[in-house]
């Protein structure tokens, strides 16, 4: 077999490799690096860019579409093994039989790998083997260095009935060596719990709550404590509208802060601050978040969406119009913008749900971002079909400890979850509580009964946690960050990661 039908095959067998691996191991990294990236067809975006930037940022754009995306990219990696084997070839007048491109390519695809990477380092390299190859191109006349007079390694070998030689088995070989390398060191490498967050993060852009679920349920069950993903799961939980019936399936060591992020100043919290928010109906607090980590992030896909379609809802079409038209300059965003625009123009109706539309509301709110309490309450008073809301209510006056503030916004005479049952009773134990006869709540004497068993196993920890390690009781003897014997007090954001998507 030819030196030319060789390149050909190591160059496909590249090429798909690669593309196998995007689509598959980096699959999440596509998706996380294209919602941090927006590329914009205007002249103030190309001249706040340096120029590797720039071609980085168009690469990544592609990668709304991951096949595309991973084409793309798969294209540049072979583009590094032909141009480093050409201009070995051009230098030297020798054939590449050790396939030294291959290793070029495999090492450029690791700068890249991670959602914090871009492809910059391979445009740079791409170019600087451009620059080479056409010096080379140019150079022509004082090369090769070396101009061997005869083939070296004539002897063929028959395989399967094809004549193979010495030095088609020694590139086939060593190719398969240095992708299988890359592999290894891949899989050694891989960062599984980050993109088990991506995916999650995904999955709740898209609605898909099951996903949600699916994926977080899977990532807490191995004994992990991430606040992002119990935030993650218990968004999806309340849009299920189980959230107060599975909270605490989980170790909810984070308290508060896994249902409703603390503003403080985190560039990592700040992306997804605005979530809970959102579907509560608190946009002016979503908008605040939203709009806090387009400074941190600049203008992304999600943050001009987000922004747009919270100012559409709460009826400032001229601020929501500034978005949109960033957005209709963008390749794949063009769409969106369409439709933000039909409901700006009244065509369409907001997508979201604002919980003070219709109402009157106080010319000044001052969001209070230490304290969730205040906005829910009157999220609750304004739009009392507010079931994420009321949820969430109960969710954050339960992590807190709070049951003087939890008993008065539950509802008289209703069947109430484990977990509200289970706090009232410890309510009740307060001698100076107010009897919940007196509040129009009742407490079963399965409750009680239970309440027993679980003070017995106390001293027998073993045995407690499979009978009672998904209540309210343990939560708050062994996770909650006020500890069991402390009322009225809204815990402060206690064991929470450097960044969102740490483990």
């Amino acid at each position: 077999m030819n030196y030319t039908r060789t390149k050909i095959l190591v160059a496909t067998a590249l090429f798909v490799c690669c593309l196998i691996a995007l689509l598959t191991l980096q699959n999440h990294v596509l998706f996380y690096q294209e919602q941090h990236t927006l590329f914009l067809f205007t002249g103030d975006y190309f001249h706040s860019r340096a120029l590797l930037d720039w071609l980085s940022d168009f690469v990544v754009q592609f990668y709304h579409i991951p096949w595309l995306g991973a084409t793309i990219t798969s294209l540049l990696l072979t583009a590094v093994y032909l141009l480093t084997e050409g201009i070995i070839g051009r230098l030297t007048g020798l054939r590449d039989w050790l396939q030294l491109g291959v290793i070029g390519a495999v090492g450029l695809y690791f700068t890249f790998d991670g959602v914090d990477e871009t492809p910059r380092m391979l445009i740079a390299a791409l170019l600087a083997l451009l620059l080479m190859w056409l010096l080379s191109v140019a150079a022509g006349r004082f090369l090769p260095i070396f101009r061997p007079r005869r083939a070296l390694f004539k002897k063929h070998f028959s395989i399967f009935g094809l004549q193979l030689s010495i030095p088609f088995i020694i590139s086939i070989v060593l190719t398969a060596a240095y992708i299988y390398g890359g592999l290894l060191w891949e899989m050694h490498d891989y960062n599984r719990p980050e993109r088990a967050m991506v995916r999650a993060d995904r999955a709740v852009k898209a609605k898909d709550w099951d996903e949600v679920l699916a994926i977080t349920d899977k990532y807490l069950s191995t004994g992990r404590t991430n606040r992002l993903m119990l935030y993650f799961r218990n968004i999806a939980l309340a849009e299920k509208g189980v959230l107060l019936e599975h909270m605490f399936d989980f170790p909810l060591r984070p308290g508060v802060s896994a249902l409703v992020f603390p503003w403080k100043g985190d560039s990592r919290d700040s992306e997804y601050g605005h979530l809970v928010h959102e579907v509560t109906g608190n946009l002016n607090a979503a908008h605040h978040w939203a709009f806090e980590s387009m400074t941190s992030w600049g203008e992304t896909a999600p943050h001009l969406l987000d922004l747009a379609r919270y100012n559409i809802a709460m009826g400032r079409p001229r601020v929501a119009q500034k978005f949109v038209d960033r957005l209709s300059h963008s390749l794949f965003y063009r769409d969106d913008a369409e439709t933000l625009q039909r409901q700006i123009d009244g065509v369409e109706p907001p997508e979201l749900h604002y919980a003070w539309s219709g109402k009157q509301e106080e010319k000044i709110r001052f969001i209070n971002v230490y304290n969730p309490l205040r906005d829910l309450m009157e999220i609750v008073n304004a739009d009392p079909d507010n079931h994420i809301a009321r949820q969430y209510l109960k969710a954050v006056l339960l992590a807190a400890n709070d049951q003087d503030a939890l008993v008065t916004v539950l509802d008289k005479g209703a069947t109430d979850p484990s977990a509200i049952e289970e706090a009232k009773l410890i309510y009740s134990l307060y001698p100076q509580s107010t009897p919940l006869d007196t509040l129009g709540l009742t407490l079963t004497q399965e409750v009680r009964d239970r309440f027993a068993r679980f003070r017995a196993l106390r001293s027998r920890p073993i045995e407690m946690e499979p009978q009672f390690g998904k209540s309210f009781w343990y939560y708050i003897y062994n996770y909650c960050p006020t500890g069991p014997d402390k009322r009225n007090s809204l815990p402060s954001d206690t064991i929470i990661p450097g960044a969102a998507l740490k483990h």
